[in-house]
């Protein structure tokens, strides 16, 4: 529960990120210390946490985006692979 107040968010999202991940950050690095068939009883290491906010508040790199081919001019005399 430190880190739910620490993250200021509801348990289900802290449960969430240990879990199935964050869709920024990943999965958050965790070892459960609870027995089989118990409630979990998750521990994260300090410094989990904090690359875990450093990669929260990493901004995620735009895709490159490639120049289209240039079209062809409509008075050229190759006007494409189809003649009607």
């Amino acid at each position: 529960m430190q880190i739910k107040r620490q993250a200021r968010v509801p348990y289900e999202s802290v449960i969430q990120w240990l879990t199935v991940g964050h869709p920024l950050a990943g999965i958050l690095p965790s070892f459960d210390l609870s027995p089989t068939a118990k409630r979990h009883s998750y521990r994260i290491r300090e410094r989990d946490w904090l690359a875990f906010l450093v990669r929260l508040r990493t901004p995620p790199r735009e895709r490159q985006r490639s120049e289209p081919p240039p079209r062809p001019s409509p008075h050229s005399r190759n006007r494409g692979m189809f003649q009607y």
